[in-house]
């Protein structure tokens, strides 16, 4: 299986935790940047060994709505070329503001059929301390505009953890989400990422971002199991640390990457892998549309590398992974390479018992201190 993922890094205006490559206020460059990527998906040969046919797409950003009518052209192009399989999964990420009858229409005849909602919270307090565009309202109406518009399966993606955020807020929140019913939940933990207007507005001492508090680890973890624990309650799967799933529904695309598979990316900064061998392009919008050249960095990973973003990638899942596959594909058996720091989770009830390398509902939660171990 392979994946073909297309960055739009444009957007009418940066969330204050969003550390994407991503840029507000570059309208002008639109048009070529369109221009850049139809040319470079139309020859990947360059730097792909995968072969011509994918098996999902996704779109991603930035705001890929922004493109405005070359995206459902870009699309049909794809199809025209044979190249999305028969029963591809092709997803657009797209913010609840501009799901509009109109755009989602004509995205599904062009061939898009699931979408990822950006909700985030459904708190309008909390909605503009994040610099969100929508309020609360827009992003329920966004859902029942893609259910008319033809698509039946729609993910809603939520952040708990926020400043300001109590447990009853994220609760009330979720109730709501589940109550709308969509196919898929993605719910992150907040991630402080370096750089961004929300860590430059942390004040450590205070525990405080953007003005409000933040929640404390323990409530943060909270409200993880409680989501964990009500979201498989009201029938949905959990599959992956931040992803529940209706029967069928989980997301094709990124199972590959958790699985470990090949996928190309096409785009400004985006990343590509194959077999083993990893490549980016340039981050920069402006000289990825003006380079011949469009690559800017690339590497290939040892035997070590490969087992350790197989096992980090792998612990992503609910499931796990099965060392004994990972030692057919690599040769290496990941049980004797890391023995010592799963022998330590392991001992701390982090992992999960049983024949397959995965971890338990308490290492879920702490799935970030887990998973250094293994980079």
């Amino acid at each position: 299986m392979s994946g073909l993922y297309l960055h739009i890094p444009f957007c009418r205006s940066k969330c204050v935790y969003c550390d994407f490559n991503s840029y507000a206020g570059l309208d002008a460059l639109i048009d070529p940047y369109v221009n850049a990527i139809s040319d470079e998906l139309a020859e990947p040969g360059r730097v792909w060994d995968g072969g011509d046919i994918f098996d999902t797409l996704y779109i991603g950003g930035g705001n890929p709505a922004m493109l405005n009518e070359a995206l459902p052209r870009i699309l049909k192009s794809l199809f025209a070329a044979g190249r999305l399989a028969p029963g591809a999964e092709v997803s657009i990420e797209m913010n609840p503001e501009d799901a509009k009858a109109d755009v989602l229409e004509n995205l599904r005849a062009a061939g898009v059929n699931r979408l990822s909602l950006g909700w985030q919270a459904l708190d309008d307090d909390l909605l503009r301390r994040i610099g969100r565009r929508h309020n609360a309202a827009m992003a329920q109406e966004a859902l029942v505009v893609a259910g008319q518009a033809g698509y039946s399966d729609v993910s809603v993606d939520l952040i708990f953890g926020l400043p300001g955020q109590s447990f009853d807020d994220w609760r009330s929140a979720l109730e709501r989400v589940i109550e709308a019913g969509p196919d898929h939940i993605s719910a992150y933990d907040l991630t402080i990422e370096a750089g961004t207007p929300l860590a430059r507005s942390v004040d450590p001492e205070l525990r405080t971002a953007m003005g409000a508090p933040l929640p404390t680890e323990d409530a943060a973890a909270q409200m993880y199991e409680w989501t964990r624990e009500r979201l498989v309650g009201a029938g949905y799967e959990h599959y992956e640390i931040s992803s529940f799933a209706r029967a069928g529904r989980r997301c094709r695309h990124n199972l590959n990457y958790w699985y470990g598979g090949d996928y190309l990316g096409i785009g400004a900064g985006a990343h590509s892998h194959f077999q083993g061998r990893r490549w980016w392009s340039l981050a920069d919008p402006a000289k990825y549309i003006e380079a011949k050249n469009k690559l800017a960095g690339s590497e290939h990973l040892s035997i070590r590398q490969r087992l350790s973003e197989r096992l980090f990638l792998g612990l992503r899942l609910v499931e796990g992974v099965e060392a004994q596959l990972i030692e057919r594909e690599l040769g290496e058996d990941p049980e004797k390479i890391f023995a010592k720091p799963l022998a330590h989770w392991r001992e701390l009830g982090m992992m999960a018992a049983g024949p397959r390398l995965a971890l338990s509902p308490g290492g879920l939660a702490l799935a970030n201190e887990v998973m250094v171990d293994f980079v």
